[in-house]
């Protein structure tokens, strides 16, 4: 008996039914090449944009001297860089957000903060690259820490919407790889100690989910969340089964783990190590890009710039 045969439509009916179930794809590096470290670094009193190979080679400003910016963060397909910025005498506000092309190039601004000394910042996306979730106080009496919230708008700026409105401060949101949840830093509940918290995009169920800790990161797979409490801390994503990773004297902060999650790059303030090809007796007091093993091991430094560093996105 032969065998029956796909219509056209048949065929597309299953490459559609297989695209949805995949969902969005993050995109590939080219054959080759690597996932760039995406952080700000600030040398000669200016801020800017910078990326940087995994084993730090072939680093590169992407701004340029009068674009002060901060606070970078990937586009979903590695398309677009997110930033807090104050650029092109825009408004009263401190900070806004602004996305530019993956090259630095086209920079252009989503907030627009009305009121004077305020700030939107702190900007991810959306796993699927349409929406934006970023901590602002646009909305508080109170300036500062004390007025923040978060606010979700679509990835052109439109649309904004708040999120949260409760006493204290939200900060620093990352949504997670499914876009189910977004974890936050806050101090809501008027606890001692800020702690990581959950709620769901339409501002549904805000829970805590550790004592303390601030800027979380989801794991690629969404089963874990690395966070900043004393050193680099990582947790199921249900806020069971926290581990310390780092142990070193000083502060660390800014966890981000690898696209294949593997490893987790994060930001050491007050280094206290020569830099490469310096004096063994000449020693840093500023920040520098690290990137360890996800169990902690493996401690590498990644960058060597004469200025801080921070906040690094893989």
């Amino acid at each position: 008996m032969s065998k029956p045969k796909l219509s056209t439509y048949g065929i597309l009916f299953t490459v559609l039914v297989v695209a949805a179930l995949l969902g969005p794809q993050m995109s590939k590096p080219a054959q080759g090449q690597q996932w760039k470290i995406v952080f700000e670094g600030t040398q000669d009193g200016n801020s800017g944009i910078y990326v940087v190979n995994p084993d730090g080679s072939d680093l590169q400003r992407l701004t340029t001297g009068a674009d002060k910016a901060w606070e970078p963060t990937w586009s979903p397909d590695r398309s677009k860089i997110l930033v807090a910025a104050r650029l092109h005498g825009g408004g009263q506000a401190d900070e806004e957000v602004y996305v530019m092309d993956a090259d630095g190039a086209n920079m252009r601004r989503l907030t627009h903060t009305p009121g004077e000394g305020t700030s939107s910042r702190s900007a991810d996306w959306s796993p699927d690259g349409q929406r934006i979730v970023f901590m602002s106080n646009r909305g508080g009496s109170d300036l500062g820490w004390d007025g923040y919230d978060l606010y979700v708008m679509n990835a052109d700026g439109s649309n904004l919407r708040r999120l949260t409105r409760a006493h204290g401060w939200d900060a620093t949101p990352a949504w997670s790889p499914d876009g189910e949840h977004i974890a936050f830093t806050s101090d809501q509940d008027g606890k001692d100690n800020p702690g990581i918290w959950l709620i769901a995009p339409d501002g549904t169920g805000p829970r805590r989910l550790s004592d303390q800790g601030a800027r979380p990161s989801w794991s690629p797979d969404g089963k874990k969340i690395a966070f900043m409490a004393n050193g680099i801390c990582v947790m199921d994503a249900d806020g069971t089964n926290i581990q310390r990773l780092t142990h070193r004297p000083g502060d660390v902060g800014h966890p981000d783990w690898s696209p294949d999650g593997s490893k987790i790059v994060f930001t050491v303030y007050d280094v206290d190590q020569p830099a490469p090809g310096e004096d063994e007796g000449w020693h840093w007091d500023e920040h520098g890009i690290y990137v360890m093993d996800a169990d902690g091991t493996n401690v590498q430094r990644l960058t060597a710039l004469r200025g801080n560093q921070g906040h690094p996105n893989w």
